[in-house]
């Protein structure tokens, strides 16, 4: 008998590593690397306000990680390219339960 996951809440899927993979693979100019980074699944402190040094930290250990290290607080995300960017969000979800 095979067991289907249904997930009742968008989080219950995200904690067993399902994620949507966006057809837009533009940056967002007006944010930082690490802001583009958990673009969608940002960590947050409580409800409302976000964790942006926990962001910062833990895109940066992921960006060292695979070899592409760089400062994740510039607004520079050219510097990234829109590809790559997609390609390491697609990787953030498995790096993140790793750990």
């Amino acid at each position: 008998m095979i067991n289907l996951f249904k997930p009742g809440r968008p989080i219950d899927a995200i904690r067993r590593g399902l994620t949507m993979v966006p057809q837009e693979i533009s940056p967002a100019a007006n944010l930082t690397i690490a802001d583009n980074f958990y673009l969608g699944r940002e960590i947050t402190k409580g409800k409302f306000f976000l964790n942006q040094k926990a962001m910062n930290e833990q895109a940066s250990a992921i960006l060292k990680e695979l070899g592409v290290p760089m400062d994740v607080t510039e607004k520079n995300v050219r510097c990234i390219g829109g590809k790559k960017l997609s390609w390491l969000r697609l990787r953030l979800p498995f790096l993140m339960m790793r750990k």
